[in-house]
C-alpha cells in the first residue's frame, strides 16, 4: 500500500493563486507533506484558461482529510 495519495484540483485562471495557497496551507496545517506538484494549463473556448494541479501528498495519519473528517 502506498503511503501517499494523488490529489487533482482544477481552478479557473483568476482564482488559481488563491486556491493553491489555500490547499498548501491546509496541508501544512494538517502536517501533510506535498512531495510533488504537476501543473497543466487548459484553454477553454479559446479565451479562458483553467489550471489543473496534480499533487502527490503524503498524508499525516493523525490529521484531518480535506472534508474535515478525522482519519
Amino acid at each position: 500500500m502506498n503511503d501517499f495519495s494523488i490529489v487533482v484540483k482544477k481552478w479557473p485562471g483568476g482564482y488559481v493563486n488563491e486556491e493553491v495557497n489555500k490547499f498548501i496551507a491546509e496541508c501544512n496545517k494538517n502536517g501533510d507533506l506535498i512531495e510533488d506538484i504537476n501543473t497543466h494549463v487548459n484553454v477553454i473556448h479559446g479565451t479562458s484558461q483553467a489550471y489543473t494541479f496534480i499533487f502527490k501528498v503524503k498524508r499525516n495519519p493523525h490529521g484531518k482529510r480535506q472534508d474535515d473528517e478525522r482519519r
